[in-house]
C-alpha cells in the first residue's frame, strides 16, 4: 500500500504511463503484415518500425536519468509523455513507410521517459518496503501489457484500421498527462 501521504492516484498513473509506453510496441503488431500493402513496401522495411523503435528506446534511457537528476523528475516525465503523444499522432498520420519509421523512432525516444523517471519518482516517494510493493504492481503491469496488447491491437485493426492503434495510445497518454500534471509533485530533492 502507498504511504498515507502519497495519493494512490500517483503510482496508478505512473503504472498506466509505463503500460502505455509498453503497449506502443505490442499494440500494432497484428497490423505489421498489412502495412506492406498499405505502403507498398517489403517486410524488412516494415520490421524497421519495430527494430528502430526498440533501439531508440534503449539508447534514450541513457539520457533521461541524468536529465531528470539535473532539471527535475516532473518536467522530464511530462515532456517525455507529451513527446510520446506527438509521436503517436505522427505514427497515425504517417503517409509513407519512411514517415512511420521516423515517427516510431521518435516514439521510442520518448516512450522510455515513463519507465526511467517513473522508477525514480517511486524511490523518492516511498520508503523501501512500500516501494517494493509499488514495484511489484509495476512488474504485473509490465508483464500484462505485452500479453493484452496484440489482442486489443488485432481488434482495433479489424474494426478501425491500423492507425486506430496509435490514436488509442494518444488518447490514453493524454489522459495520463493531464492527471499527472494535476497530481504529481516534483520529487527530486535538491
Amino acid at each position: 500500500m502507498p504511504s498515507p501521504s502519497v495519493p494512490i492516484i500517483i503510482p496508478a498513473l505512473l503504472i498506466m504511463a509505463t503500460s502505455v509506453s509498453i503497449l506502443s510496441t505490442d499494440l500494432y503488431t497484428p497490423s505489421l503484415p498489412h502495412l506492406q500493402g498499405v505502403f507498398d513496401t517489403d517486410a524488412g522495411r516494415v520490421q524497421l518500425t519495430m527494430t528502430l523503435n526498440l533501439v531508440a528506446y534503449a539508447l534514450a534511457q541513457l539520457f533521461y536519468g541524468p536529465l531528470s537528476d539535473r532539471i527535475g523528475r516532473r518536467p522530464v516525465l511530462l515532456a517525455g509523455m507529451i513527446g510520446f503523444a506527438v509521436a503517436s499522432i505522427a505514427c497515425a498520420a504517417a503517409g509513407s513507410i519512411e514517415g512511420l519509421i521516423a515517427a516510431r523512432v521518435l516514439q521510442g525516444l520518448t516512450a522510455c521517459a515513463e519507465a526511467v523517471v517513473g522508477y525514480a519518482v517511486i524511490r523518492e516517494l516511498y520508503d523501501e518496503a512500500r516501494a517494493v510493493r509499488v514495484f511489484a504492481a509495476y512488474g504485473m503491469a509490465i508483464a500484462l501489457a505485452p500479453a493484452v496488447g496484440p489482442v486489443i491491437g488485432g481488434h482495433m485493426h479489424v474494426w478501425l484500421g491500423w492507425r486506430s492503434n496509435f490514436v488509442l495510445l494518444t488518447l490514453l497518454i493524454v489522459v495520463v498527462i493531464l492527471l499527472l500534471w494535476r497530481f504529481l509533485p516534483e520529487t527530486l530533492q535538491t
